[in-house]
């Protein structure tokens, strides 16, 4: 799926995330649904959701049909 590889390369684009656990995709009519399970390395919550948001901005710019976006994160933060 064509959609499903830019929508990776548009969530690996951001510094903070570490890795993809999961991404799915699927249409329903005119609508597109993402979900991703995400793991990201940042040093608060507030960076985290940040983050999270300019992603699925991204997404939502890139497919105009998207209806939902839905985040499951997960970081990790350093020891200090």
């Amino acid at each position: 799926m064509i959609a499903l590889k830019k929508i990776r390369q548009l969530i690996m684009g951001a510094s903070e995330v570490v890795s993809i656990k999961e991404l799915t995709a699927r249409n329903s009519g005119s609508y597109l649904f993402v979900q991703a399970s995400l793991i990201f390395w940042v040093a608060d919550l507030r960076r985290l959701h940040l983050a999270s948001w300019r992603i699925e901005a991204k997404i939502r710019a890139e497919f105009p049909n998207v209806d939902s976006v839905k985040n499951i994160l997960r970081y990790a933060a350093a020891l200090q």
